[in-house]
C-alpha cells in the first residue's frame, strides 16, 4: 500500500497539482482523484484538477447549453470545491465517446432495472460495460415472470481475454446457433438480447 504524502509538503507534483488542490483534512483525495477522474493526456501525463474541470465542464457547456455566466458558476463551485458534477461526469464528460449517441448511458452514476425479462439481463450488462452502478430489482412480483430455463447449459470453451487480434474484434457482441450449439460472442461494446425458441 502506498500513501500519497501530505501535499502541504511541496507546491506541486509532477502532474501539476498545486498544494492547495485538495484540503490538507483529505489525505486520501490525492489516489482516489488520479484512480477515478484523472485521464491520460495527449503527452501521456495525467489531467490536473483544473484540466479535468475543464474537460467536464466543456461537456455540461454543450450538453445543457449552458450561457457563459452559468459556466463561471459551476466553474467557480468546482473549483472551490463546493459543488461537482457526478463522479461519472468528472472521468467522462467532455470526452468523445460521451457525445456518441449510444454511449449516453455511460455518464450516469448508477442505474436500477426491472428483472422481468431476459432483455434486461442484456441491459445491465449494457450499462455495467459503459461503466454505470448496477442494481436489479428481483422482487417477487417482477421475477416470477420470467421465463423458466428448462435447457441444461454445458460451457465447453472460453477464450483467453485479449487473444483475438485487434482488426479481427467485434464491436457488438452476437450469438450463432449451430445445431445444438449456441456460440456466443462478446464484443467490446455492446450486449446483443435475442429470444431463444
Amino acid at each position: 500500500m502506498t500513501i500519497a504524502p501530505n501535499k502541504a509538503s511541496s507546491k506541486s507534483n509532477s502532474n501539476n497539482l498545486k498544494k492547495d488542490d485538495f484540503p490538507q483534512s483529505a489525505p486520501a483525495a490525492y489516489p482516489v482523484f488520479f484512480r477515478s477522474y484523472s485521464r491520460k493526456t495527449a503527452s501521456g501525463k495525467r489531467e490536473n484538477w483544473r484540466e479535468v474541470g475543464e474537460r467536464n465542464l466543456s461537456g455540461l457547456k454543450e450538453l445543457g447549453k449552458l450561457s457563459d455566466e452559468e459556466l463561471i458558476l459551476m466553474r467557480e463551485m468546482q473549483s472551490n470545491q463546493k459543488a461537482q458534477p457526478s463522479g461519472r461526469w468528472l472521468w467522462i464528460g467532455g470526452t468523445p465517446w460521451i457525445n456518441k449517441n449510444q454511449n449516453f448511458s455511460g455518464a450516469y452514476n448508477c442505474t436500477s432495472t426491472n428483472l422481468i425479462d431476459w432483455e434486461a439481463f442484456a441491459l445491465m450488462m449494457d450499462l455495467a460495460m459503459m461503466g454505470c452502478g448496477t442494481g436489479a430489482i428481483i422482487e417477487p412480483h417482477f421475477i416470477k415472470n420470467l421465463p423458466t430455463v428448462i435447457n441444461k447449459i454445458n460451457i465447453k470453451s472460453v477464450s483467453e481475454v485479449g487473444i483475438t487480434p485487434k482488426d479481427q474484434r467485434e464491436e457488438k457482441s452476437s450469438l450463432e446457433i449451430k445445431g445444438k450449439d449456441l456460440h456466443i460472442k462478446v464484443g467490446d461494446r455492446s450486449i446483443v438480447a435475442s429470444k431463444i425458441k
